[in-house]
């Protein structure tokens, strides 16, 4: 139980410091890439406003424009005769200026983005009177920078991940050990106090039935008291055995081997014994269970469990109502239910149907019932590794579904 809290514990920190993470470095990112948005914007404005441009006649000489890496802006005027001039002839080849001219002119808008040459660049295009001009800025490095940049975040944020997943499962162990220590002690407390309750229970047993034996002298006020007595002591003796039970159950210290067990015959054997009360009670009482449906477990547990959905659903059922119990399977999993139908559960209760002590309604609870059973069943289910779930609707129902791994 502690172990799967300090699990959920730490997935949720991890997951909020690795959302934290997360966003800081994607601002970190968005920030940088604003920036060098921001940066191209500038450059290619400060181009298009310049006053003046020494632009050489490009005829555009196939071997004299050469890229050079150290420059980054390239002006490109075409003029009304569609004579080519560069404002430098050392940045890209004659072929990719060409490339570049007819790309602008073909996009047709005011500015974009270029892949030259396996480079990115960015273009601002205007035209006027006296022809048509186009202004690259080569962003190259500053992208491979960027995407570098990325990487190292990458790489930087999985190492956060792990660090923040080691940190995570240390603080979840030390934030629940408290928790634990005190479950633990509620635990041993409530074990030690039932089982000291056993022996003076036992000594008052004995002198019950040496009284019983001489019942014959007794008035009969007397044998009342006696039988009240009596009533109270069968009481007591059965919240002990549940509460050692119980105890027993949540600590984790059940060192039964789990065996295969057949959960089809266990069940048939159960409805046997109940079929006879709901008779009694008028209540219908129908099963459907497959056959040899196995599971690993202890089968006196599992018996046990079976008897306390079946009891439960028998005990909230009105007479004339309906006791359903049903046994199914495939390759994976086994599933058992119990349905009755009746006055239901309201669904802000059914959280707490496992609680150890809640009862949901007074009124139809037997006076020797203490709200341990489900508690009980709870417990074995989940030290057979299943689930057990409850599902109802007022005045119509309430379903009880256990799953199990099912074994060949």
């Amino acid at each position: 139980m502690f172990e799967q809290l300090r699990v959920r514990f730490a997935i949720k920190q991890s997951f909020s410091l690795g959302v934290m993470l997360v966003i800081v470095l994607a601002l970190i990112f968005s920030y940088n890439i604003s920036k060098l948005s921001n940066e191209i914007d500038n450059k290619l404005n400060a181009m298009v406003g310049a006053s003046y441009f020494n632009f050489i006649n490009g005829s555009i000489d196939e071997d004299g424009i050469r890229k050079d890496v150290g420059r980054d802006t390239l002006a490109i005027f075409i003029d009304n005769d569609n004579t080519v001039y560069l404002n430098d002839i050392a940045f890209y080849n004659a072929a990719t200026v060409k490339a570049i001219i007819d790309k602008v002119i073909e996009n047709g808008s005011d500015g974009g983005n270029l892949r030259i040459d396996g480079n990115y660049a960015a273009y601002a295009y205007r035209t006027n009177a006296l022809g048509q001009f186009i202004y690259i800025y080569d962003y190259t490095l500053d992208f491979e920078n960027m995407r570098s940049m990325l990487i190292i975040m990458c790489i930087a944020g999985s190492l956060g991940m792990i660090a923040i997943t080691i940190f995570s499962f240390s603080s979840a162990r030390k934030s629940v050990a408290p928790i634990e220590r005190a479950f633990v002690k509620q635990q041993e407390l409530v074990a030690n106090a039932s089982h000291e309750l056993k022996t003076p229970l036992t000594i008052i047993n004995t002198d019950i039935s040496i009284l019983n034996s001489s019942r014959e002298s007794m008035t009969e006020e007397q044998q009342k008291w006696l039988d009240s007595i009596n009533g109270q002591i069968s009481r007591m003796s059965n919240l002990v055995t549940e509460m050692l039970e119980l105890a027993k159950m949540e600590s984790g210290k059940d060192n039964e081997i789990k065996v295969p067990v057949n959960l089809s015959d266990v069940t048939e054997s159960v409805v046997l014994g109940a079929e006879v009360l709901a008779f009694e009670h008028n209540i219908t009482f129908e099963s459907d269970i497959r056959e040899s449906v196995m599971i690993n477990g202890v089968e006196a547990q599992i018996e046990k469990l079976i008897y306390i959905l079946v009891e439960n659903a028998l005990k909230y059922t009105d007479e004339g109502g309906k006791v359903t119990v049903s046994v199914s399977g495939d390759r994976k999993k086994a599933v058992l239910k119990v349905k009755n139908t009746g006055a239901g559960i309201a669904r802000e209760n059914l959280p707490k149907l496992f609680d150890r002590f809640y009862r949901t309604d007074e009124a139809h609870t037997a006076s020797n019932s203490f709200g341990l059973g489900l508690s009980i069943a709870k417990s074995i289910v989940d030290s057979h590794g299943g689930t057990i779930g409850v599902d109802s609707k007022e005045g119509e129902f309430t379903e009880f579904v256990v799953l199990f791994r099912q074994t060949n």
